[in-house]
This record gives C-alpha cells, structure tokens and sequence, in this order.
C-alpha cells in the first residue's frame, strides 16, 4: 500500500467505505476489515506529511533565492553607480571632435538627441499638463458592507482555502 499515489488510496478508501462493509444478517451489525481502512488511512497521512515536508523544503529554497535576489540586486546597484561615475568623468574629460579606438573598443563623445526634462511641474502652463487618473475597488469598505449583509452587484465575498503548515 505504501507505493501507492494518493489519487489510488482515495479510491481504495472509498472502494472500502462503498463495498467492504458485510453485515451480520442476526444482529444488525455492519463488519469490515478495519486493518485495510487503517492502513490506507496510515498512508494518506503519510503522503500528505510528505507533500507538507515538500512544500516547507521548497519554501526555504525560495526564501534563499530571494535572499540572494536582494545581495545580487545590491551589487548590481553599485556597479550601475560606479558605471555612471565612470561615464560622467569621461563626459565631462573629453570633447565631442575626440575620439579613442583600439582592437577591443571604441570611445567617443556623442551630442545625444534632444530631451525635455521639467524642473518644475507647478508653473507650467495647464495646456502643457495631461492629467491620468487611476480607479481601484475599495476591496475593505466592499467587504465589510457585504458582511454586513449588503448586496452590491459585480461584487461577491469568496473564500480561498490554504494549507496551513507549521
């Protein structure tokens, strides 16, 4: 019974629970193997502590890549910092007739195209400012008007199980 998948001890049990019962035509009472019942019940349970065990393993392994997501994503800050330092100084040392050239690269100094950057937003003229607007559900006040027995069309209140594993 131990190598079985959880889908064949689902159906084994409810194979028990549907044909293993026999009655005792004198008294009434309903018999069946109890030992088969518990050991599929045993490995159920064993294959939903080992699934819990997976879950808890695979848990701790993301929490590591994301641990390391943040060390990677420092470095990769401080590289990009130490690149624009870099390009500044070179910017700001070179004029735009220099160029550098070997086998492995080429540096020169270029105008870049045309940009507009504001400085400040509050005296620009309106007709230069385009307004956006953003809308979302207020999901608490919704919620706490359904619980209070409230009916609000496109709106239901659904619970979503989860596995608890502690």
């Amino acid at each position: 019974m131990k190598d079985m998948n959880l889908f064949q001890v689902n159906q084994h049990l409810r194979a028990i629970v549907n044909n293993g019962f026999s009655a005792d035509l004198e008294t009434g009472e309903l018999l069946f193997d109890e030992s088969q019942l518990n050991d599929l019940e045993n490995t159920k349970a064993e294959k939903f502590l080992a699934i819990g065990k997976m879950i808890k393993e695979k848990e701790a392994f993301a929490k590591s890549i994301k641990d390391q997501e943040k060390v990677m994503a420092k470095r990769r800050k401080y590289l990009e910092n130490e690149i624009k330092r870099l390009k500044d100084w070179a910017l700001s040392n070179m004029t735009d007739k220099e160029k550098f050239e070997d086998a492995q690269i080429k540096v020169s100094y270029s105008k870049g195209s045309e940009s507009v950057e504001v400085l400040d937003l509050e005296t620009l003229d309106p007709k230069y400012v385009v307004e956006k607007y953003t809308y979302s559900a207020d999901k608490k006040a919704l919620k706490e008007a359904l619980k209070g027995g409230g009916i609000i069309e496109g709106v239901t209140l659904v619970r979503k199980p989860s596995l608890r594993l502690k």
